[in-house]
């Protein structure tokens, strides 16, 4: 999908057909036997509703994730599974894990301090928030933070897979025979990108397994809930328990929330860094109640702030 056309396309790779969004004859044009194109901000609430419906396979064959909720084409059963994680995805409990995310913050913020400050050193945003909300997600799933934000250069060996991930979308949603052909491959003769995503998931899976032979040990190592601890002592079946699928669920999780909190604050940094009158009222705003920098407010004090607010929501 591009801004002057839409095609089912590879990225880099000529456009198989293009309908130019300028001579569209209607909001709504159907571009192949299974996909709409829809250009109507009208149509908004029909497409995102709370009606029943199953999502189309054909669109779940690439992401070799079958079972996570994620990709569950079953709608009835798709709420049973998003329902079991609901509740530690609340504000309530997301407070109760703030400690650990401020003791992210403030390991961020030093070596910024120590390593970056008044130097002429680059730093990579990508990397560095992908750091640091990696070790957050891994942390409140698998109570297991790798502390990604101490490595060199605050580099982190899963945004790569993610990125190597997300760059096989197109191609395996147009030959999903591919997959099964890699899957097959030993380790030894994948490419770099597809061994950095195996790699990856099997680390889910070994998290996962440790949890399901050690389950009391992290427990009391812990203050915060565990997810996956919280699924295995779920009411779900015995079947949605199984390690296969809890490690395609943990893939999705660990990607959702890496890269969700990575766009945000990247985004959200570089807009402020090119715009110093934004920056410079932001700072006096939370001025207010952040005087003291070893002092910081919680959580319900910042979302009073009605200028923070809006550049988040920006």
């Amino acid at each position: 999908m591009s801004s002057t056309g839409m095609s089912s396309r590879v990225d880099n790779l000529p456009f198989i057909f293009k309908i130019s969004t300028t001579d569209m004859v209607s909001p709504i044009v159907r571009v192949n036997p299974w996909e709409l194109h829809i250009r109507d901000p009208h149509f908004y609430e029909t497409i995102y509703s709370q009606d029943k419906r199953d999502k189309a396979f054909s669109h779940l064959r690439w992401t070799d994730l079958l079972g996570s909720a994620f990709a569950t084409v079953d709608h009835d059963l798709h709420r049973i599974r998003r329902a079991a994680q609901n509740p530690y995805f609340s504000k309530r409990q997301i407070l109760n894990f703030s400690p650990y995310i401020q003791s992210r913050i403030d390991k961020l913020v030093g070596r910024l301090s120590n390593e970056y400050s008044n130097r002429k050193k680059i730093l990579s945003l990508s990397q560095t928030y992908s750091s640091f909300s990696c070790d957050i997600v891994m942390e409140y799933c698998f109570a297991k933070g790798h502390d990604f934000l101490g490595s060199p250069d605050f580099f982190s060996p899963f945004p790569e897979a993610l990125r190597d991930f997300q760059g096989t979308v197109h191609v395996l949603t147009h030959f999903p025979w591919i997959l099964p052909v890699l899957k097959a491959l030993p380790y030894s003769i994948l490419p770099p990108g597809v061994l950095a995503i195996a790699n990856f998931k099997t680390e889910i899976e070994t998290q996962i397994q440790q949890l399901i032979d050690d389950r009391s040990r992290r427990c009391k190592d812990t203050t915060h809930p565990i997810v996956f601890q919280e699924l295995l002592d779920s009411d779900l079946p015995q079947e949605d328990k199984s390690l296969g699928r809890l490690r395609n669920e943990g893939v999705v999780l660990v990607i959702a929330g890496l890269d969700t909190v990575r766009a945000t604050l990247e985004i959200g940094t570089f807009h402020l860094l090119q715009q110093p009158h934004i920056m410079q009222k932001l700072r006096e705003e939370l001025l207010t109640v952040y005087p003291d920098p070893g002092d910081p407010p919680s959580l319900p004090v910042l979302e009073q702030l009605p200028y923070l607010t809006a550049v988040i929501n920006e």
